[in-house]
């Protein structure tokens, strides 16, 4: 390993070890004994500290306990005299109690209390004094078969609201306590906090119904806060105090109510305190930033807690740290003046060995090195010499190699000597990549021709696959695409008219960008000019000379002339059957020409086709007209041939009885001439019956155009393109438009874009598919009016089919005037629910000035929403009270409607509405699903919907919509009403099978 380290730093390294051995060994032992006395000395320190803190808590403690003691006598004075409680049994209250340890809630009622005239559920007169007067809290409890409910009190939740409602459960030793009639004095745990407290029995017709509290919090936090703002330890130490559930209690930084409890800290505070240990070490805080401390810790038996003082490590051993740095700094200084000497003694010599060393490793690794500068003489001056020989011949050899790379392969090399392996090799391959990139040139030129024609092939034989019988568009089509493909600027299409054979001639199908007198010539002979001379020798002519003036491509800015000609034949089976001209300003190359001809002979072939179909069409429609002929002609003959038949036939009977009597021929005279009478008496009737017929016909139709005219819906009538045919009185009132505006356009002139898009694309749907979506159903659409205007309309379209047509008959009702009457009934609505609000305001007025007047008021329960009818009771103590409850708090927000509360108010009683709704349905399913109820799931259905629907309600009333209370007022009672008479009524039987 050392041999791999130059001569001077195995020199350097040696003497730096021995500094640092002998410098470290003096600061290690000097660095043990200074941390020795530091920390005897804080350890003493700290003690001292903890001490004194201790002692300021118990003072603190007794003086807590002194003025509890006081609070608890002034308030029996204050509060307890003999039968200072009545309780009015008749009268109660309900309360959600809350346990104030195990948090579970219970649904209880409690009588009233009145204590000098006055009640005490949620009064906090008298509390709120004693705070006021003495600076404590105070609470007063009323017995419940759980423990005791806190009804009137000013202890504090976690959330900072009056602790009403919470309870202190039978199994406290408090309540143990004042059972037997004793005072409780002692630490308590209120709510949420420790306290020193004092309880006292409250007494209510002999016996014990209540307690009255007075209490401080354990820790007075302002006073300490502002003593353990003062201690301070180094620069950052300070105290604390920890709860032994695991909470900071005290903390200069305003920490109070931390959760440690799952905290290393906590741990070592525990795990020290059992062991008797009064010292620990942890990392504050627990993470990747924390740091490591020292806490010395103290446990306080009068709160239950630890008393904590820590302080930094680092600010600890700050003073060993300063004397660790000077010791460090000494020794570096000592190690740099002795390197400084040996440099300037051995430096000159290393630097230039070191320099030559650098280069050569640089070559090494095929860097580019510059020549070193240099005077020396001696040997390392010869080494010197070389290397910049080696450096120089390699630089010109990598601009070489750079060169090649950068594609330039006619940059030079110059050999060293004809041995020189590497430039040779240099040489070597700039010719093979020369060559190879010549070659890689002519592959990428073949491969982008042949691409190229093999697309355009295929391109224009699937254009030649969709020919039609049109050789016009089919011209137009084609000159279109090969101008494109081509990427000319200039094209013509011309075929060989042979219909007549004595008149052969060359007509123009399609030109692309022309600018000369053929662009309106409409016949070219065979031999005439380019085109004809194409014609007559059947070759293509490729120009790049054009005779002056031949052609020009003009634009917006005037007119040139191209630079090149191509002209081709149409060519199928030795037959030719037109030319295509191409020009442009650029030069057709020769794959270009060859791609071309290639497609001319698929042009051949595809107009052969046209024109064979052309033909074949044209033969076929002579010979039907020519069968037609022929047919009618045959049957004109066989006709004739019958009636000779039949005249021969007559002769011959004639004939037979020419002899027969002048009597009998005057009596088939007179029969003959009587048949003759009945047929055309039997026609006249026939054509008197088909008229009739006509214009019983014409009358219905007439009749049906005259309904659908005065229809009250208006009627359209439309074909499968969406064409208007029929349109009726009544649309015209709708849309504005008049029947002569309409008919023969589109129907989506009636319609907003968005809709008529929608629409044509249903219709066309229909007929691919026969899938309806908008046929045969009826919808809310909007209609756009000749004005400009939008209107909601009812739509609905029919599908009718006469002769092989399809129509479609759309029938619209105008809906402004629902939409009016909807806005009405809203109107309506709102406007008497505020005059309900308006005459329960004045009712409510009414009833002041009557009680500042001492009138009685007679009990109406027409005020009410629901009033309890008979056939409410089932019969079930604890269902009958829970819809007696139930209808109350109904009864509650309705009168909160109508005295037109606050929403946060309204917020309030619905939420305890919701409460209690689910208190009562979680009764009543809980007892179903106990006693195994058949109808259980329908029941629970019917719950759960009347949650939904009261939620609905509610969302829409706090969106704005104030007519949505009346709704939930009808919905209430309508609901309650059918839900207790039907639905309850049902379980009676259940229930009081299984002793409910």
């Amino acid at each position: 390993m050392l041999s791999k380290i130059r001569l001077g730093s195995r020199i350097n390294l040696v003497i730096v070890i021995l500094l640092l051995i002998i410098f470290s060994s003096l600061g290690v032992v000097f660095f043990q004994y200074q941390r020795s006395e530091i920390l005897s000395q804080l350890d003493e320190r700290m003690n001292t500290e903890l001490n004194d803190l201790s002692d300021i808590l118990k003072l603190q403690n007794i003086e807590r306990q002194k003025s509890v003691s006081i609070s608890l006598n002034l308030a029996k004075a204050l509060f307890i005299k003999t039968d200072s409680i009545t309780q009015n049994d008749s009268l109660s209250l309900d309360y959600l109690a809350i346990n104030q340890i195990t948090k579970e809630q219970y649904r209880i009622r409690v009588p009233y209390w009145h204590h000098d005239n006055n009640i005490l559920q949620r009064n906090y007169e008298f509390v709120d004094m004693i705070k006021k007067d003495t600076d404590v809290t105070a609470t007063i409890f009323q017995k419940i078969d759980q423990g005791y409910l806190r009804i009137s009190t000013n202890v504090p939740t976690n959330s900072g609201k009056r602790a009403v409602g919470t309870f202190i459960p039978n199994s406290s030793p408090i309540i143990q306590t004042i059972e037997y009639g004793n005072d409780y004095v002692n630490r308590a745990y209120v709510v949420s906090d420790w306290y020193t407290a004092a309880y006292t029995p409250l007494y209510v017709d002999g016996e014990i119904s209540g307690i009255l509290y007075v209490g401080i919090k354990e820790l007075d936090l302002k006073s300490l806060k502002s003593v353990f703002d003062k201690r301070t330890y180094f620069e950052t130490g300070y105290p604390f105090i920890v709860s032994s559930e695991g909470y900071i209690q005290v903390h200069p930084k305003g920490y109070n109510k931390i959760d440690i409890q799952g905290t290393e800290l906590f741990a070592k505070i525990k795990k020290a305190y059992s062991n008797r240990q009064y010292k620990i070490e942890y990392k504050w805080p627990e993470n990747n930033e924390g740091k490591e401390k020292i806490a010395y810790i103290k446990y306080l038996q009068s709160s239950q807690g630890f008393i904590c003082v820590s302080v930094y490590t680092d600010e600890l051993y700050s003073e060993l740290n300063l004397l660790r740095v000077i010791l460090l700094a000494g020794i570096i200084f000592s190690i740099i003046i002795f390197v400084a000497v040996f440099m300037s003694i051995f430096g000159r010599i290393t630097k230039f060995i070191t320099l030559l060393v650098t280069n050569m490793n640089e070559m090494a690794t095929g860097k580019i090195v510059v020549s070193i500068e240099h005077s020396r003489q001696d040997e390392i001056g010869s080494i010197a010499n070389s290397l910049n020989t080696l450096i120089k011949t390699w630089n010109e050899k990598i601009a070489f190699a750079k060169s090649i790379g950068n594609g330039n392969f006619g940059a030079k090399l110059k050999l060293l000597s004809k041995d020189d392996v590497l430039g040779n090799v240099l040489i070597e391959m700039q010719k093979s990549l020369q060559s190879a990139e010549t070659e890689q040139q002519k592959r990428s030129l073949e491969d982008y021709r042949r691409n190229w024609t093999s697309d355009g092939l295929a391109k224009f034989a699937e254009i030649l696959r969709n020919k039609n019988t049109d050789l016009q568009h089919f011209g137009e089509e084609l000159t279109v695409q090969i101008v494109k493909y081509l990427g000319i600027e200039i094209a013509a299409f011309y075929l060989v008219n042979d219909t007549d054979s004595n008149d052969i001639f060359i007509e123009p199908v399609s030109l692309y960008a022309y600018n000369r007198q053929r662009q309106v010539d409409t016949r070219i002979e065979l031999n005439e000019g380019l085109i004809g001379r194409v014609v007559s020798e059947r070759k293509y002519i490729y120009m790049t000379e054009l005779p002056h003036d031949y052609i020009k491509i003009t634009s917006g800015l005037g007119g040139e002339q191209p630079n090149s000609l191509l002209v081709l034949p149409f060519i199928y089976n030795k037959q030719i059957l037109g030319v295509l001209e191409l020009a442009s300003f650029k030069t057709f190359q020769p794959f270009e020409i060859e791609f071309t001809n290639k497609i001319c002979d698929s042009i051949a072939s595809s107009i052969n086709s046209v024109k064979i179909n052309t033909h074949t069409q044209e033969l076929l429609y002579k010979s039907k007209h020519q069968a037609e002929a022929l047919a009618a002609q045959e049957e004109e003959l066989r006709q004739n041939i019958e009636e000779m038949q039949t005249t021969q036939e007559e002769s011959y009977r004639r004939e037979k009885v020419l002899n027969s009597s002048v009597s009998e021929l005057r009596k088939l005279k007179s029969e003959d001439e009587l048949k003759d009478i009945q047929q055309t008496k039997q026609t006249v009737e026939l054509q008197l019956q088909h008229k009739k017929v006509l214009n019983e016909l014409k009358i219905k139709e007439n009749t049906s155009r005259s309904i659908i005219e005065n229809s009250l819906d208006g009627v359209i009538i439309i074909n499968e393109t969406g064409i208007i045919s029929f349109f009726n009185n009544s649309a015209t009132k709708i849309w504005g438009y008049t029947a002569e505006e309409v008919l023969g356009k589109n129907v989506s002139m009636l319609m907003p874009s968005n809709v008529a898009i929608k629409h044509n694309s249903f219709i066309s749907n229909y007929l691919r598919t026969n899938k309806a979506k908008i046929i045969g159903i009826g919808r809310e659409v909007l209609a756009l009016r000749k004005n400009g205007s939008q209107t909601y309309i009812f739509l609905s379209i029919i599908e009718t089919k006469i002769a092989g047509n399809t129509n479609f008959t759309a029938f619209v009702r105008d809906l402004t005037q629902d939409k009016e009457i909807q806005d009405e009934q809203v109107s309506l609505t709102e406007n008497i629910m505020a005059k309900e609000l308006e005459y329960r305001s004045r009712i409510d007025n009414l009833e002041a000035i009557l009680r500042s007047n001492n009138i009685p008021i007679p009990d109406n329960k027409q005020y009410s929403l629901i009033n309890w009818l008979p056939e409410y009771n089932l019969n079930i103590e604890i269902i009958d009270n829970q819809h007696h409850n139930w209808i109350k708090l109904i009864n509650n927000l309705h009168d909160a409607f109508k005295l037109g509360r606050a929403m946060k108010q309204l917020e309030s009683i619905f939420d305890e509405l919701h409460d209690y709704t689910g208190f009562h349905f979680g009764t009543e399913e809980k007892f179903m699903q106990n006693f195994d109820y058949d109808d259980y799931e329908n029941h629970h259905d019917s719950h759960t919907k009347f949650f939904e629907q009261l939620e609905k309600f509610r969302n829409e009333y706090e969106k704005g919509k104030p007519q949505v209370a009346y709704d939930l007022m009808q919905f209430l009672r309508k609901w309650v009403h059918i839900h207790i008479t039907e639905c309850d009524k049902k379980y009676v039987e259940c229930f009081k099978n299984n002793n409910v």
